[in-house]
């Protein structure tokens, strides 16, 4: 299937793909509304005492890693600036991390600047793109991953709002097409094409053989083409007793959403095979509502709520004492954030192996 409509219009029929500034436009008028109602513009900064501005934007990822409980992350390593790399290397022979491995900003959102590096050359070449501080982790994996939304009030109830569960940018071969021929077949993957070219170019000429599957990324960000599914019907009370345990070991972690790897769902209820890989904080979305065919009403209402949530979280939190950011601190904190986020990422990190960076499955 071909489509018909320009490439760069496609985006604007489905707002899972819209700029976050336009698709949070509408819910401005609400976030002005529980300010003056809270007193302040940055009523959100309290609702996680035990992260730099209540996680919005530009926390430390490793300083939230390293509040999980060690039977919950994967090996994590975190390196300043400009670190040699010959120190580099030696922490992680040290460690025995076998590779790939994965590399992040330790300020970043959205999948910025996070790739799955299969080759030391690769990681080497990566980090050269990272203008400050970074984290090279454990590559976990494991067959499902979710984003669990969890709160919990001051004194008060705990539980999950949303979840939503990950599946990768995949293909299915044919034996005759290319991987760009492919791509053009679906709009998820056709969005995709553009960075490919600059970042992989060397994967679209690849012709898969039939009934093989090709994960072109495994990245679980939506930005990076990854699907996002609502496990909602997944929520039960043992899964929130599963990270009331996990929160209640995370000194000031009370609102957010868990990004996680895990082995199966009896795991994940369980408590046991979970590797938490990020937790984000007060700018945290809950990403169920990019279901494809999610209604747009429904994904505000589902904002809303959530804006409400902080709120009252926060709030709580300063009632007991907990300071709102001071604005000159914030906004100092939001534009070195931005600087360090610059889009400086290299074509093709992982160039010497290419079709390594793609995980193939016969079906």
């Amino acid at each position: 299937m071909n489509f018909l409509i320009p490439r760069r219009w496609h985006r604007w029929f489905y707002f899972e793909y819209w700029p976050v500034w336009l698709f949070y436009l509408p819910a401005l008028p609400y976030w002005l509304f529980l300010a003056v109602r809270s007193r302040s513009w940055l009523y959100f900064t309290a609702a996680n005492p035990g992260i730099s501005h209540g996680g919005y934007f530009g926390e430390s990822k490793s300083a939230i890693l390293d509040k999980i409980p060690a039977d919950f992350k994967p090996k994590s390593f975190h390196f300043k600036a400009k670190t040699d790399i010959i120190e580099i290397f030696l922490v992680l022979a040290r460690a025995d991390l076998s590779w790939p491995v994965v590399c992040k900003p330790d300020n970043g959102e959205r999948g910025f600047q996070v790739a799955i590096l299969h080759q030391p050359a690769a990681l080497q070449q990566h980090i050269k793109s990272i203008q400050g501080d970074f984290i090279i982790q454990e590559y976990i994996d494991f067959p499902l991953e979710f984003g669990i939304f969890y709160y919990r009030f001051p004194d008060g109830p705990s539980g999950i709002s949303s979840v939503v569960q990950k599946e990768f940018l995949t293909l299915n071969g044919d034996g005759q097409k290319t991987v760009r021929s492919l791509m053009q077949g679906k709009l998820r993957s056709l969005l995709q094409i553009r960075r490919f070219e600059k970042e992989k170019p060397e994967i679209l000429d690849y012709i898969p053989e039939k009934e093989e599957k090709v994960i072109l990324e495994q990245v679980g960000n939506h930005s990076k083409g990854t699907k996002f599914l609502n496990a909602g019907k997944i929520i039960n009370p043992a899964l929130v007793r599963v990270f009331d345990h996990i929160a209640a070991e995370m000194q000031g972690i009370h609102y957010g959403r868990f990004d996680l790897k895990v082995k199966s769902l009896d795991d994940l209820y369980a408590g046991k095979n979970i590797r938490i890989v990020e937790f984000n904080g007060a700018t945290a979305e809950a990403a169920h509502i990019y279901q494809p065919g999610y209604s747009m009403l429904s994904a505000y209402r589902d904002v809303f709520y959530h804006m409400k949530l902080l709120q009252q979280i926060g709030t709580g939190f300063h009632k007991k004492g907990v300071p709102y950011s001071p604005l000159m601190s914030f906004v100092q904190q939001i534009l070195t954030y931005k600087w360090k986020t610059k889009d400086t990422l290299p074509n093709n990190p992982d160039n010497a192996e290419p079709l390594k960076v793609f995980t193939k499955l016969t079906a």
